[in-house]
Protein backbone atom coordinates (compact mmCIF):
# COMPACT_ATOMS: atom_id res chain seq x y z
CA UNK A 1 0.00 0.00 0.00
CA UNK A 2 3.12 2.43 0.59
CA UNK A 3 3.87 2.14 -2.59
CA UNK A 4 0.49 2.97 -4.28
CA UNK A 5 0.68 6.00 -2.35
CA UNK A 6 3.81 7.34 -2.69
CA UNK A 7 3.35 5.81 -7.43
CA UNK A 8 0.39 8.29 -7.15
CA UNK A 9 1.94 11.47 -5.46
CA UNK A 10 4.69 11.08 -7.39
CA UNK A 11 2.94 10.69 -10.32
CA UNK A 12 0.73 13.57 -9.45
CA UNK A 13 3.75 15.72 -9.04
CA UNK A 14 5.29 14.93 -11.96
CA UNK A 15 4.36 15.86 -15.91
CA UNK A 16 6.18 12.84 -17.68
CA UNK A 17 5.16 9.85 -17.05
CA UNK A 18 2.03 10.35 -15.26
CA UNK A 19 -0.62 11.82 -17.82
CA UNK A 20 -3.32 9.05 -17.60
CA UNK A 21 -3.22 8.34 -13.76
CA UNK A 22 -3.34 12.34 -13.34
CA UNK A 23 -6.28 12.46 -15.44
CA UNK A 24 -7.90 9.84 -14.12
CA UNK A 25 -7.42 10.93 -10.63
CA UNK A 26 -9.02 14.41 -11.36
CA UNK A 27 -11.56 12.64 -12.51
CA UNK A 28 -12.25 10.85 -9.41
CA UNK A 29 -11.85 14.13 -7.21
CA UNK A 30 -14.38 15.55 -9.06
CA UNK A 31 -16.92 12.87 -8.59
CA UNK A 32 -16.06 12.93 -4.87
CA UNK A 33 -16.70 16.73 -4.36
CA UNK A 34 -19.57 16.51 -6.65
CA UNK A 35 -21.27 13.34 -4.84
CA UNK A 36 -20.53 15.31 -1.10
CA UNK A 37 -22.32 18.15 -1.75
CA UNK A 38 -25.14 16.09 -3.58
CA UNK A 39 -25.53 14.15 0.06
CA UNK A 40 -27.13 15.70 2.72
CA UNK A 41 -25.83 14.81 6.23
CA UNK A 42 -26.91 11.64 7.08
CA UNK A 43 -24.76 10.03 4.02
CA UNK A 44 -21.86 11.93 4.76
CA UNK A 45 -20.03 9.07 6.18
CA UNK A 46 -21.46 6.15 3.39
CA UNK A 47 -19.75 8.87 1.23
CA UNK A 48 -16.36 9.26 2.55
CA UNK A 49 -16.64 5.29 3.12
CA UNK A 50 -17.22 4.90 -0.81
CA UNK A 51 -14.95 7.68 -1.71
CA UNK A 52 -12.15 6.12 0.02
CA UNK A 53 -12.93 2.43 -1.60
CA UNK A 54 -12.75 3.92 -4.94
CA UNK A 55 -9.71 5.27 -4.76
CA UNK A 56 -7.98 2.50 -3.47
CA UNK A 57 -9.47 0.48 -6.21
CA UNK A 58 -8.11 3.19 -8.60
CA UNK A 59 -4.83 3.13 -7.08
CA UNK A 60 -4.49 -1.01 -7.64
CA UNK A 61 -5.54 -0.45 -11.13
CA UNK A 62 -3.28 2.37 -11.70
CA UNK A 63 -0.10 0.42 -10.13
CA UNK A 64 1.52 -1.54 -13.67
CA UNK A 65 5.10 -3.38 -14.61
CA UNK A 66 6.99 -0.17 -14.50
CA UNK A 67 10.25 -2.41 -14.86
CA UNK A 68 11.06 -5.76 -16.12
CA UNK A 69 10.35 -8.68 -14.66
CA UNK A 70 13.34 -10.80 -12.58
CA UNK A 71 12.88 -14.25 -13.95
CA UNK A 72 14.41 -17.50 -13.59
CA UNK A 73 13.77 -19.89 -15.94
CA UNK A 74 15.54 -22.02 -18.40
CA UNK A 75 14.36 -21.76 -22.09
CA UNK A 76 14.76 -24.36 -25.00
CA UNK A 77 16.30 -23.20 -28.45
CA UNK A 78 14.32 -24.28 -31.29
CA UNK A 79 15.46 -27.08 -33.04
CA UNK A 80 15.91 -25.58 -36.47
CA UNK A 81 17.90 -22.43 -34.44
CA UNK A 82 20.39 -24.40 -32.50
CA UNK A 83 22.76 -24.90 -35.67
CA UNK A 84 23.08 -21.60 -36.40
CA UNK A 85 23.96 -20.18 -33.14
CA UNK A 86 26.68 -22.90 -32.26
CA UNK A 87 28.26 -22.38 -35.45
CA UNK A 88 27.84 -18.12 -35.07
CA UNK A 89 29.29 -17.90 -31.70
CA UNK A 90 32.45 -20.19 -32.64
CA UNK A 91 35.93 -18.79 -32.21
CA UNK A 92 34.58 -16.40 -30.24
CA UNK A 93 36.24 -16.16 -26.57
CA UNK A 94 36.45 -13.52 -23.24
CA UNK A 95 34.68 -10.31 -23.49
CA UNK A 96 32.74 -9.37 -26.57
CA UNK A 97 31.59 -6.32 -27.72
CA UNK A 98 30.07 -7.49 -31.34
CA UNK A 99 27.37 -6.19 -32.93
CA UNK A 100 25.58 -9.46 -33.18
CA UNK A 101 23.78 -10.31 -36.41
CA UNK A 102 19.98 -9.36 -36.56
CA UNK A 103 18.74 -12.95 -37.36
CA UNK A 104 21.05 -14.32 -34.48
CA UNK A 105 18.82 -11.48 -32.49
CA UNK A 106 16.16 -12.52 -32.79
CA UNK A 107 16.27 -15.78 -32.60
CA UNK A 108 17.81 -15.29 -28.92
CA UNK A 109 14.66 -13.26 -28.50
CA UNK A 110 12.20 -15.57 -30.10
CA UNK A 111 13.67 -18.38 -27.73
CA UNK A 112 12.45 -15.71 -24.61
CA UNK A 113 9.16 -16.55 -26.07
CA UNK A 114 7.48 -13.40 -25.46
CA UNK A 115 7.95 -13.28 -21.46
CA UNK A 116 9.55 -9.73 -21.49
CA UNK A 117 7.86 -8.26 -24.39
CA UNK A 118 4.38 -7.15 -22.37
CA UNK A 119 6.71 -5.81 -19.58
CA UNK A 120 8.19 -3.67 -22.01
CA UNK A 121 5.68 -2.12 -23.61
CA UNK A 122 4.24 -1.82 -20.83
CA UNK A 123 7.14 0.04 -18.73
CA UNK A 124 7.57 2.26 -21.16
CA UNK A 125 4.41 3.39 -21.85
CA UNK A 126 4.47 5.19 -18.26
CA UNK A 127 7.32 7.36 -19.85
CA UNK A 128 4.37 9.92 -21.05
CA UNK A 129 3.07 10.73 -24.80
CA UNK A 130 6.44 11.45 -26.35
CA UNK A 131 7.29 7.46 -25.46
CA UNK A 132 4.48 6.01 -26.84
CA UNK A 133 4.44 2.95 -29.24
CA UNK A 134 8.88 3.04 -28.87
CA UNK A 135 9.61 0.08 -26.63
CA UNK A 136 11.72 -2.13 -28.27
CA UNK A 137 14.16 -4.81 -27.07
CA UNK A 138 17.22 -5.76 -27.94
CA UNK A 139 20.06 -7.72 -27.20
CA UNK A 140 23.89 -7.43 -26.31
CA UNK A 141 26.16 -9.90 -25.78
CA UNK A 142 28.91 -9.45 -22.71
CA UNK A 143 31.10 -12.25 -22.34
CA UNK A 144 31.77 -16.09 -23.98
CA UNK A 145 33.64 -18.96 -23.04
CA UNK A 146 34.00 -22.37 -24.22
CA UNK A 147 34.99 -25.08 -21.98
CA UNK A 148 37.97 -26.77 -23.57
CA UNK A 149 37.07 -30.27 -22.66
CA UNK A 150 33.72 -30.37 -22.76
CA UNK A 151 33.35 -27.51 -25.72
CA UNK A 152 30.47 -26.27 -24.02
CA UNK A 153 29.96 -22.61 -24.32
CA UNK A 154 28.19 -20.24 -22.33
CA UNK A 155 27.37 -17.15 -23.85
CA UNK A 156 26.58 -14.67 -21.54
CA UNK A 157 24.20 -11.61 -22.82
CA UNK A 158 21.54 -8.79 -21.77
CA UNK A 159 18.45 -8.85 -22.47
CA UNK A 160 17.58 -4.38 -22.91
CA UNK A 161 14.44 -2.57 -22.88
CA UNK A 162 14.23 0.38 -23.92
CA UNK A 163 12.77 3.41 -25.74
CA UNK A 164 14.04 4.89 -29.61
CA UNK A 165 12.43 8.21 -28.40
CA UNK A 166 15.81 10.28 -28.98
CA UNK A 167 15.54 12.33 -25.88
CA UNK A 168 15.65 9.15 -23.54
CA UNK A 169 18.01 7.45 -25.76
CA UNK A 170 20.47 5.37 -23.75
CA UNK A 171 19.81 7.54 -20.49
CA UNK A 172 17.21 5.40 -19.30
CA UNK A 173 16.87 1.78 -19.72
CA UNK A 174 16.57 -1.90 -18.06
CA UNK A 175 18.41 -4.64 -18.38
CA UNK A 176 18.55 -8.46 -17.37
CA UNK A 177 21.37 -11.17 -17.77
CA UNK A 178 20.96 -14.44 -19.63
CA UNK A 179 23.20 -17.13 -20.23
CA UNK A 180 22.52 -19.47 -23.79
CA UNK A 181 24.36 -22.48 -22.88
CA UNK A 182 25.35 -24.55 -26.16
CA UNK A 183 26.93 -28.07 -26.76
CA UNK A 184 26.77 -30.16 -29.79
CA UNK A 185 23.18 -30.73 -30.92
CA UNK A 186 21.99 -28.95 -27.77
CA UNK A 187 21.02 -25.28 -26.78
CA UNK A 188 19.23 -23.42 -24.54
CA UNK A 189 18.76 -20.07 -22.51
CA UNK A 190 18.87 -19.56 -19.01
CA UNK A 191 17.65 -16.73 -17.28
CA UNK A 192 19.89 -14.82 -14.69
CA UNK A 193 17.83 -13.04 -11.83
CA UNK A 194 20.00 -9.98 -10.12
CA UNK A 195 17.30 -9.23 -7.44
CA UNK A 196 14.02 -10.55 -6.24
CA UNK A 197 11.48 -9.67 -8.62
CA UNK A 198 9.43 -6.75 -7.99
CA UNK A 199 6.29 -5.33 -10.15
CA UNK A 200 5.89 -2.20 -8.12
CA UNK A 201 8.82 -0.63 -8.28
CA UNK A 202 10.36 1.76 -10.28
CA UNK A 203 14.06 0.82 -10.50
CA UNK A 204 16.49 0.44 -13.65
CA UNK A 205 19.06 -1.71 -14.02
CA UNK A 206 22.08 -1.46 -16.48
CA UNK A 207 24.73 -4.19 -17.11
CA UNK A 208 28.53 -3.66 -17.53
CA UNK A 209 31.42 -6.37 -17.59
CA UNK A 210 34.49 -5.23 -15.95
CA UNK A 211 37.31 -8.19 -15.66
CA UNK A 212 38.21 -11.71 -15.02
CA UNK A 213 39.74 -12.07 -11.32
CA UNK A 214 39.76 -16.20 -11.13
CA UNK A 215 41.31 -19.06 -13.55
CA UNK A 216 40.22 -22.14 -11.83
CA UNK A 217 37.84 -22.32 -12.56
CA UNK A 218 36.89 -18.86 -14.52
CA UNK A 219 34.78 -16.05 -12.70
CA UNK A 220 33.85 -13.01 -13.84
CA UNK A 221 33.07 -9.55 -12.82
CA UNK A 222 30.34 -7.47 -13.59
CA UNK A 223 28.52 -3.90 -12.11
CA UNK A 224 24.72 -3.67 -12.25
CA UNK A 225 24.09 -0.14 -11.52
CA UNK A 226 20.57 0.49 -10.12
CA UNK A 227 18.27 3.84 -9.86
CA UNK A 228 14.87 4.93 -9.09
CA UNK A 229 15.08 7.41 -11.94
CA UNK A 230 12.66 6.55 -14.07
CA UNK A 231 10.93 8.73 -16.72
CA UNK A 232 7.52 7.31 -14.82
CA UNK A 233 7.94 9.25 -11.86
CA UNK A 234 9.40 11.50 -10.09
CA UNK A 235 9.75 12.37 -6.30
CA UNK A 236 11.93 13.66 -3.67
CA UNK A 237 13.63 10.59 -2.49
CA UNK A 238 16.42 9.42 -4.98
CA UNK A 239 18.33 6.18 -4.67
CA UNK A 240 20.94 4.61 -6.44
CA UNK A 241 23.56 1.68 -5.60
CA UNK A 242 25.95 -0.05 -8.00
CA UNK A 243 26.80 -3.52 -6.85
CA UNK A 244 29.79 -5.75 -8.06
CA UNK A 245 28.10 -9.58 -9.25
CA UNK A 246 30.73 -12.92 -9.82
CA UNK A 247 29.90 -15.07 -11.96
CA UNK A 248 31.29 -18.74 -12.40
CA UNK A 249 31.97 -20.92 -15.41
CA UNK A 250 31.76 -24.62 -13.81
CA UNK A 251 30.96 -28.06 -14.67
CA UNK A 252 27.69 -27.64 -13.94
CA UNK A 253 27.01 -23.78 -15.61
CA UNK A 254 27.03 -20.49 -15.21
CA UNK A 255 26.74 -19.64 -11.56
CA UNK A 256 26.40 -16.51 -8.97
CA UNK A 257 29.27 -17.03 -6.14
CA UNK A 258 28.95 -13.38 -5.13
CA UNK A 259 27.85 -9.90 -4.92
CA UNK A 260 29.49 -6.64 -3.04
CA UNK A 261 28.01 -3.30 -2.94
CA UNK A 262 30.51 -0.76 -4.13
CA UNK A 263 28.31 2.20 -3.79
CA UNK A 264 25.11 3.22 -2.40
CA UNK A 265 23.00 6.71 -2.20
CA UNK A 266 19.49 7.39 -0.77
CA UNK A 267 18.57 11.28 -0.78
CA UNK A 268 15.36 12.68 0.33
CA UNK A 269 14.36 16.46 0.27
CA UNK A 270 11.94 17.44 3.21
CA UNK A 271 10.87 21.24 3.37
CA UNK A 272 10.18 21.17 7.22
CA UNK A 273 12.71 18.44 8.33
CA UNK A 274 15.87 19.59 6.10
CA UNK A 275 17.34 17.17 3.47
CA UNK A 276 19.08 14.01 4.06
CA UNK A 277 21.49 11.50 2.44
CA UNK A 278 23.49 8.40 3.18
CA UNK A 279 26.01 7.35 0.72
CA UNK A 280 28.20 4.16 0.91
CA UNK A 281 31.34 3.72 -0.06
CA UNK A 282 33.95 0.63 -1.08
CA UNK A 283 37.05 0.29 -2.53
CA UNK A 284 36.75 -3.38 -3.65
CA UNK A 285 40.60 -4.90 -4.33
CA UNK A 286 41.52 -8.49 -4.93
CA UNK A 287 44.30 -10.87 -3.72
CA UNK A 288 44.97 -14.27 -5.83
CA UNK A 289 47.96 -17.47 -5.39
CA UNK A 290 50.19 -17.70 -8.30
CA UNK A 291 48.16 -20.50 -9.69
CA UNK A 292 45.01 -18.16 -9.81
CA UNK A 293 42.83 -20.92 -8.38
CA UNK A 294 41.71 -19.28 -4.76
CA UNK A 295 41.15 -15.26 -4.89
CA UNK A 296 39.94 -13.25 -2.25
CA UNK A 297 38.15 -10.34 -2.14
CA UNK A 298 38.26 -7.14 0.12
CA UNK A 299 36.05 -4.25 0.41
CA UNK A 300 36.91 -1.65 2.63
CA UNK A 301 34.29 0.70 2.92
CA UNK A 302 32.90 4.14 4.49
CA UNK A 303 29.42 4.96 5.39
CA UNK A 304 28.82 8.56 5.34
CA UNK A 305 25.31 10.37 6.90
CA UNK A 306 24.21 14.46 5.73
CA UNK A 307 28.44 14.71 4.71
CA UNK A 308 29.61 13.50 8.29
CA UNK A 309 31.47 9.83 8.70
CA UNK A 310 29.61 7.63 10.71
CA UNK A 311 31.43 3.90 9.98
CA UNK A 312 34.11 2.33 8.00
CA UNK A 313 35.27 -1.21 7.92
CA UNK A 314 36.89 -3.92 5.81
CA UNK A 315 34.83 -7.00 5.16
CA UNK A 316 36.71 -9.80 2.64
CA UNK A 317 35.12 -12.79 0.98
CA UNK A 318 37.19 -15.77 0.75
CA UNK A 319 36.66 -18.84 -2.51
CA UNK A 320 35.41 -22.14 -1.15
CA UNK A 321 36.09 -24.82 -3.75
CA UNK A 322 34.16 -27.43 -2.20
CA UNK A 323 30.90 -25.31 -2.32
CA UNK A 324 32.03 -23.40 -5.32
CA UNK A 325 31.17 -19.82 -4.03
CA UNK A 326 33.11 -16.89 -1.99
CA UNK A 327 32.71 -16.80 1.45
CA UNK A 328 32.91 -13.98 4.41
CA UNK A 329 35.44 -14.52 6.46
CA UNK A 330 34.85 -14.21 9.93
CA UNK A 331 37.15 -11.98 12.45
Amino acid sequence: MTFFLNFITRTLSSGTGGSRVCRNMRIIEMKKIHFLKSSDQIFLGMCVSVTIVFILLFAVGAVARINLPQLSDTLQVAKEDQDRLINYFEGFEGYSDIEIEKDVEKILLNALKGIYDSACSEMISYWGTVAEGTATLTVRVVFIHTDTVSTKRGVLFTIKCHSKYKEYGEKYCDERLAVLSTAPGNASIILLPHAEDCKNCSELSSIKFEQIVQRNPLIIVLSIRTTNDNPCCGGAYAYSDEKVYYYAFLESGIKQVASVVRYRSEYSHDDVEGDYSKIYESKIRYASDPTGSSTRIISEYVITTNGVEEGSGTQSYFWNSENEEFEIMQK
